[in-house]
């Protein structure tokens, strides 16, 4: 009864995956883990290069340029090169572990990441990294696009596009389609999906990512503009605890939730099945013609009362003369943002001084208290124009919002 017992617990034991990853190489499948790297030769796992390597955990993400493989640390900062059956560190850094389920490609073989979690912030950051300092670097803030992880990620060499999709941040599911041009670095909303996935893989490798859940396989095409969902996929999915992909031999590897930790590799056309329906990107209506009707018939009324309330406004130059260096930049973060709240972390990224935390919590504590004074000088109201909360989502985290009855009431953006 014992042996059977052992029998069974050994047989249905599955690993953590923060002890290995699993990535593609040339034709075949490679597994790291503390001590090696192995290939899979016939379902076995061959020994295959020793390590010294020493991390926390070995969950990576792997990338793909060419006869090169990079393995980067899931949380963001290692860097490692797999090339001719060795490993090479490429990096200065360390494991973040602040850039979790964040994106990764190549261009012009520069790595770059996109979005992430952790430390309790989700990202828009571009990061890429410098292989001659071995270091990561900004390479630009997508302001336009909220914050995320989990996203689909995808990058179009011809276009010289990267397709953002999708993911998770504090507002929970997101739906919206995006690209970035590299050439002119503007962002475009391409659209939005009304589906909710929820418990999904990406396998990011694939020609364009899929995303599959318990029961469906769906594939996004951003320059098509359809989403593309599976109708008959391999009923393996439902028990799929582990999915990776190999463009060269077009197999995937797949590991079960039960059963036998033995690799299971299957085909394409076995995994996603013959048949599919495709759906358009939902788009938001254009309300242009509406609009020109709406100014047509009541832009003489504005006009008029635009007359008659100029004279209540603030002159925002004025008051910016007022200011000094730190309460400006304040402001006008504030004023020009999206949504009218700021995070005191964005805030402290204002503060050019290399300060303490403490010291800049009340440095901009200091600034809110002037920039309300100041504006009620001029305003003549005892209402205080930016506000102190706490965010919805975290208690711990304190954020500034504009009082939008003073906003309107007082200002006119320009």
């Amino acid at each position: 009864m014992f042996k059977l017992i052992l029998t069974f617990l050994i047989f249905f034991q599955t690993e953590d995956f923060n002890t290995y990853t699993i990535f593609p190489f040339m034709d075949k499948f490679y597994r790291i883990n503390s001590k090696t790297i192995s290939h899979l030769n016939k379902g076995v796992w061959i020994n295959h290069l020793e390590h010294n390597l020493d991390l926390n955990d070995f969950n990576f993400n792997h990338v793909e340029n060419g006869s090169e493989t990079y393995l980067i640390s899931a949380g963001g900062g290692k860097v490692y090169k797999f090339k001719n059956d060795s490993l090479i560190n490429l990096d200065n850094s360390h494991q973040w572990k602040s850039n979790f389920e964040s994106d990764n490609f190549i261009l012009n073989d520069t790595i770059f990441s996109f979005g992430g979690y952790g430390y309790f912030n989700f990202k828009n950051e571009l990061l890429y990294f410098d292989k001659n300092t071995g270091e990561w670097n900004l390479y630009k803030e997508l302001n336009q696009i909220q914050e995320r992880s989990k996203h689909i990620g995808y990058f179009n060499t011809n276009l010289k596009k990267y397709f953002i999709g999708l993911g998770i941040n504090y507002h929970g599911n997101l739906r919206d389609l995006n690209s970035y041009n590299f050439e002119d670095g503007k962002i475009e909303e391409i659209g939005f999906i009304n589906n909710d996935f929820d418990d999904f893989f990406i396998v990011k490798n694939f020609r364009t990512p899929l995303i599959i859940t318990k029961n469906k396989i769906f594939q996004i095409h951003f320059i098509e503009g359809v989403l593309r969902e599976y109708t008959s996929p391999n009923k393996i999915i439902e028990s799929i605890r582990y999915i990776t992909y190999n463009s060269n031999n077009n197999q995937f590897l797949i590991l079960k939730n039960f059963g036998s930790n033995k690799p299971i590799l299957i085909n394409e056309s076995a995994l996603l099945g013959p048949n599919y329906i495709e759906t358009p990107f939902k788009k938001k209506h254009n309300y242009s013609n509406l609009i020109i009707i709406s100014i047509s018939l009541f832009g003489l009324l504005f006009i008029i009362w635009n007359i008659k309330t100029k004279k209540n406004k603030i002159d925002k130059n004025l008051l910016l003369k007022e200011l000094n260096q730190l309460e400006s930049k304040v402001f006008n973060y504030l004023f020009y943002s999206k949504n009218k709240i700021a995070k005191y972390s964005e805030l402290y990224e204002l503060i050019e001084m290399d300060l303490s935390y403490e010291s800049k919590v009340k440095k901009i504590n200091d600034v809110i208290i002037n920039l309300n004074e100041k504006i009620k000088q001029f305003s003549n109201d005892k209402n205080k124009f930016l506000l102190i909360r706490k965010n919805a989502d975290d208690s711990r985290m304190k954020e500034v919002v504009l009082n939008e009855v003073i906003l309107s009431k007082f200002f006119t953006k320009n």
